[in-house]
């Protein structure tokens, strides 16, 4: 296998730096910008708060279990609509056929902040919920971590001009109906899940949290007899005008906002670009929406329209080569998923080539002049100037001075 002029797979950082591991000598580090704090789970499996401008390595847990391997997290800018995330008990949450009682367990970043809501004993629809404003035929994504307290089912929903909802079974960690929403649910360990809701809003809505008895099958909530003591424990309301659902963003008596993310190594050396035709570059990234996203770009930091990527948006991964401006972009057939995915790029003076998880799924001309001014290469992302906000996870990343071979492309990006 050809050997990179230039490797990251996540695994050092410092204040504003991502380390690389080839060359080892720091001409390949990347520099790191966030305005803000931000969050992300631990080695340990807990969910903590970073500092500015600091690189989140963030452990994925699968079935409850923490993964060896930690990424590179990069997300867009995004804002917590919902104040009080960790206070239900705050009059800011309407609470019919309920009650909360703040602190009653260790939540899922290790503290004793988790409340407990519990069905009172009438015959009726059990619910915790609060109001919004929202722009009409947007998505929004909502999300919570839930632990069982006695009971099992419960209910999101997004009630405006019509009720969208997810309902799961947390015993079995299933999703058992849904109508004009889409759900998730995941196992982060410790008995917690973590549920996410996303649909299209109309410009006033609420989001609920419905408990449902045992025997709930399918449809909308219904009245049933409580007992007055069972429930859930519930932690990190989050309200996101996204499609999918971004890492946790803590408030209390107002919004917050997690600022965007950049990841670029600048100027690039001989030793790692040329700087000419032919190069190779590859990324291993999560793919979290498939409405756009870009895994890795040789760019022109100070010009929008500068550049050599890969990309995805309209239902399809690309291929683009745009150094001086003119655009000649590749498509392919393939549409991308949600979920991780191993992309490589080649590109020469005469063509372009695009792989996808050890599989060659477009090529195309390239005739664009060399332009030595696209020297940075940024994770995740498109352009500095006139940035498109859109983010993607990177799990590793590769820089080749040469042209790969089939065998050796075919290799490199088998899954």
């Amino acid at each position: 296998m050809a050997t990179p002029s230039l490797a990251m797979i996540p695994s050092a950082i410092a204040d504003a730096k991502v380390y690389s591991v080839l060359p080892n000598n720091g001409d390949g580090d990347f520099t790191f910008d966030r305005a803000s704090t931000a969050t992300r789970v631990g080695q340990n499996g807990l969910i903590e708060t970073v500092a500015i401008d600091q690189p989140r390595l963030n452990y994925d847990i699968s079935n409850g279990v923490v993964q060896s391997c930690p990424s590179l997290l990069l997300e867009p800018a995004s804002t917590n609509l919902i104040t009080y995330s960790e206070d239900f008990s705050n009059a800011y949450w309407t609470k019919s056929g309920t009650s909360v009682v703040s602190d009653s367990a260790t939540s899922p970043d290790g503290t004793l902040n988790a409340d407990n809501l519990t069905e009172d004993s009438s015959n009726a629809v059990h619910f915790l919920q609060r109001n919004f404003t929202g722009s009409s035929g947007s998505s929004y994504t909502y999300r919570i971590f839930v632990k069982m307290n006695g009971r099992k089912k419960i209910m999101l929903r997004e009630s405006g001009s019509t009720g969208y909802y997810v309902a799961f079974d947390l015993l079995n960690n299933t999703i058992i109906d849904q109508s004009n929403a889409i759900g998730t649910i995941n196992n982060i360990g410790n008995d917690w899940v973590e549920l996410t809701h996303t649909s299209v809003s109309g410009n006033s809505f609420n989001i609920a949290y419905f408990i449902l008895p045992d025997n709930y099958v399918s449809g909308q909530p219904q009245a049933y007899q409580g007992d007055g003591t069972s429930g859930f424990y519930i932690f990190g309301a989050m309200l996101e005008a996204l499609s999918y659902a971004t890492s946790y963003i803590p408030t209390n008596g107002a919004s917050q906002t997690r600022t965007i993310e950049t990841c670029i190594k600048e100027n690039l050396s001989s030793t790692i670009l040329n700087p000419s035709y032919p190069f190779s570059m590859y990324a291993k990234c999560d793919v979290v929406s498939t409405n756009s996203g870009f895994a890795i770009t040789l760019s022109n930091p100070l010009v929008n329209n500068q550049y050599f990527t890969i990309e995805y948006f309209s239902n399809l991964w690309h291929i683009t080569s745009r150094p001086n401006g003119a655009s000649i972009r590749v498509s392919s057939t393939t549409a991308p998923t949600i979920g991780t995915h191993k992309v490589l790029g080649i590109f020469t003076q005469s063509d372009m080539k695009l792989y996808l998880n050890g599989s060659l799924i477009v090529s195309g001309t390239n005739n664009e002049a060399w332009n030595n001014a696209v020297n940075g290469l940024l994770l995740g992302q498109l352009r500095i100037v006139s940035d498109t906000g859109s983010r993607n996870t990177i799990r590793e990343a590769q820089f080749f001075k040469t042209e790969l071979t089939n065998a050796q492309a075919v290799t490199l990006t088998t899954l």
